[in-house]
């Protein structure tokens, strides 16, 4: 997984550039299509497997350095208002979301945010341990529920007193 980074250096003008770019591995290395024409010791940034991470004429006459940068505020504090270039929103990830949770109803294992309950348990295969696996919402046969229903219509009509 791509991971953002920040480099500094020199242009060819001795002009400071400061980019950041979502790679893998990064290190400096002679730039070869300034090298063809001439200029050597221009150097430009690729990943651990020699792949180039800026388009292929971008380079530096000097690379300082190549850091490291978790999160925005890592961003931030390395530009420190020197200001820079570049993008890495798409190695830059949102935090994961929060795990499920689950809550033991009627003998049978909700998620927590169906009907906003505190989430007793961190897993369904915790929930199940304790409230019974499998019951999804109903904990007896189709078969069994049909004579409960059919006794419960025979009560229904007899009289009780």
């Amino acid at each position: 997984m791509a991971n953002c980074y920040g480099v500094q250096g020199y242009d060819g003008g001795g002009n400071q550039a400061r980019w950041i770019f979502c790679g893998t591995n990064p290190k400096a290395v002679e730039n070869p299509n300034y090298k063809n024409i001439g200029r050597d010791g221009l150097y430009w940034i690729v990943n651990g497997d020699n792949t180039p991470i800026f388009d292929q004429w971008w380079a530096l006459a000097t690379v300082s350095s190549i850091t490291p940068l978790a999160n925005q505020a890592a961003i931030d504090a390395w530009a420190a208002g020197n200001g820079y270039g570049g993008n890495c929103s798409a190695c830059l990830s949102a935090p994961p979301p929060p795990a499920d949770k689950y809550d033991c109803i009627n003998a049978a294992c909700i998620k927590n945010t169906v009907y906003n309950t505190p989430g007793f348990y961190a897993s369904l295969a915790e929930c199940q341990t304790h409230c019974g696996p499998g019951c999804g919402g109903q904990c007896i046969s189709n078969t069994d529920w049909a004579t409960i229903e059919s006794l419960a219509v025979q009560l229904k009509n007899q009289d009780c007193s």
